[in-house]
């Protein structure tokens, strides 16, 4: 029988070298997922109300705040991630797919 585990990724060879790896997936991940978060938010919020400048606002800061999370959110999936790979897919596919919403929602 065959596990289910026989082909996952182990730990690297290089453990400082996965640590580099890891912290610019961390940092330059989070930031573009927190990046694409934050206009996402803005965006869909103002376009629940158009033409309410104050709602717009507080979908920018509701974005601008949220985006912290997501941002250490970001940094804690990079670190927890099976391998580099697994994190910088978990962190750039979402990120994608809010900047494509956010233009579609887009006034």
């Amino acid at each position: 029988m065959v596990s289910v585990f026989a082909h996952a990724p182990g730990p690297s060879r290089r453990p400082r070298e996965d640590l580099r790896r890891r912290l610019t997936a961390a940092i330059l991940g989070g930031y573009l997922l927190a990046s694409a978060w934050s206009v996402g938010i803005a965006m869909a919020w103002s376009a629940a109300a158009p033409g309410d400048s104050l709602r717009a606002a507080d979908g920018v800061l509701i974005g601008a705040m949220s985006a912290l999370v997501v941002c250490v959110l970001a940094v804690l999936w990079s670190f927890a991630a099976p391998s580099v790979r697994h994190a910088w897919a978990g962190l750039f596919a979402p990120a994608v797919i809010l900047a494509l919403l956010s233009i579609l929602v887009a006034p």
